[in-house]
């Protein structure tokens, strides 16, 4: 499902996709609504629960001279 949030939630204007129970939830509560999906829509954002990084994104930490 995707979702378009709007003022004044801090996040207005951010299409995510996330899913249907948690949308619903949001739509429900008036923070979003429902954003047409479409095989070109804008890029997907990742709910904030979901958007933690993978472990080969982060650089490895450099070693010291012993």
């Amino acid at each position: 499902m995707l979702i378009k949030f709007k003022k004044p939630d801090p996040r207005a204007g951010t299409v995510a996709q996330m899913d249907s129970s948690l949308g619903q939830h949001f739509i429900e509560r008036g923070y979003a609504d429902l954003h047409k999906e479409q095989a070109a829509a804008a890029p997907d954002v990742a709910a904030p629960a979901e958007s933690a990084p993978q472990a080969a994104d982060t650089p490895k930490a450099g070693r010291g001279k012993k």
